[in-house]
């Protein structure tokens, strides 16, 4: 028996995993409300003949802390540090039925990678790694849009991604500006001037366009981002 298995004994019961990462969607949820309309979009979307297509980080055992601590440590120390995937092996050697918990749809996408039996992450987080996925597998797909942390799990899914496969992509991004790397695809960036958190995600990438609105997308607020408008 190797190490790894003998830790087996001592990992926590998934009925005790499960109800805080159920409570931590349902904090996420509540979120949402202050930044996205999605009904409304939706609905704009069906009315003008279009499909949405929109992934959402899942909030497994691995992903929940630096979800909790936002897109700068989540992502920007993880390009300077790789926070993100050691947090995520350590936990799939010690704990690995643990670190599947949550973690169903990341662990679908093709080529994804395991270790000591749990999925980690292949480009940084489980949604980067589905878009990834999708990328490789639907040629057809040229545009894609992130907000907030969406457009740095895009960041992540590009540079994991052959240039050739990027000619005549175009990557929106609000809220978010990301670094134009790789230079293969082509950017539209919005960021709004009284959008602090925004800026701080940004690590210093300057967007395309300033707009005099805050971080929010849901158009029920004032100076939110409209971002049907942004994106057409």
């Amino acid at each position: 028996m190797s190490w790894a298995e003998s830790l087996a004994d001592y990992e926590l019961p998934p009925v005790f995993v499960t109800p805080a990462l159920n409570a931590c969607r349902l904090f996420n949820t509540a979120c949402d409300r202050m930044f996205y309309d999605v009904p409304t979009l939706s609905q704009a979307l069906l009315d003008h003949g279009d499909e949405i297509l929109a992934s959402v980080p899942g909030y497994g055992v691995a992903d929940a802390m630096l979800q909790a601590l936002g897109g700068w440590f989540g992502f920007g120390l993880y390009d300077v540090l790789h926070a993100k995937s050691h947090l995520q092996d350590l936990l799939a050697l010690t704990q690995p039925r643990t670190a599947a918990i949550g973690r169903r749809l990341s662990a679908s996408a093709p080529g994804h990678r395991t270790l000591n039996g749990a999925p980690v992450f292949r480009t940084g987080c489980g949604s980067s790694d589905v878009l990834h996925a999708l990328m490789e597998a639907l040629p057809s797909i040229n545009r894609v849009v992130g907000h907030s942390k969406g457009a740095l799990s895009i960041s992540n899914a590009l540079h994991a991604l052959p240039a050739g496969r990027l000619e005549g992509v175009e990557v929106v991004t609000l809220g978010c500006p990301i670094a134009e790397d790789p230079p293969a695809a082509t950017y539209r960036q919005f960021l709004g001037r009284f959008d602090a958190l925004g800026a701080l995600n940004a690590w210093g990438n300057l967007p395309t366009a300033w707009l005099n609105t805050d971080h929010s997308t849901n158009t029920t607020f004032p100076l939110s981002m409209h971002a049907e408008a942004l994106v057409a």
